[in-house]
């Protein structure tokens, strides 16, 4: 594995809201293997880049090296922070590995939206209810909240149930 960030992104993360996002890429050609990034928010809610690896695969091993390298050399001592990743299992164990300093006590673990609605639609392959799963997840009001869920159960149980199983305060803003 191999890890890169600069000065400039280790300083300027100071100023940064406290939101990291983290993702992982294939990388094609010549050289096989994952890309890692993450990203923070700068207070202009622009995109702030923090660090990116190259690792062999996307496994439990690469992220909870890659999560503790973002912690030590550029989360540091700063508690708060809010993660943001897709629903990968290798994320999700090593987030739960409390020894790499993401766990509740130090961070807060969300979902990305886009992911969420992008696996639902691999899932269900119906743009209306994906736009509604947006819909449901953006919104500041649990009454729109409700009623969007309510339309996406009334069109198909099957993924209102889907959606149901994630639990809400880690994909929808209202929760």
């Amino acid at each position: 594995y191999i890890f890169w960030t600069f000065k400039p992104f280790i300083q300027g993360f100071t100023h940064c809201r406290p939101i990291i996002s983290i993702d992982g890429t294939h990388l094609y050609e010549k050289f096989k293997g994952k890309m890692l990034i993450t990203t923070g928010i700068d207070a202009e809610n622009g995109i702030f880049p923090l660090a990116y690896a190259i690792v062999d695969e996307e496994t439990t091993a690469s992220w909870s090296w890659f999560l503790f390298q973002l912690r030590t050399y550029i989360v540091k001592d700063r508690n708060g922070i809010c993660l943001i990743s897709n629903r990968h299992p290798g994320i999700l164990n090593a987030i739960a590995d409390e020894s790499i300093g993401w766990s509740l006590s130090h961070a807060y673990h969300r979902y990305c939206l886009r992911h969420i609605c992008s696996n639902f639609n691999t899932h269900f392959k119906n743009v209306q209810l994906k736009r509604a799963v947006w819909q449901a997840g953006s919104t500041h009001q649990v009454c729109k909240f409700n009623f969007v869920m309510g339309r996406i159960r009334t069109v198909n149980e099957e993924a209102w149930s889907w959606l149901s199983e994630i639990e809400k305060e880690k994909w929808t803003l209202v929760h």
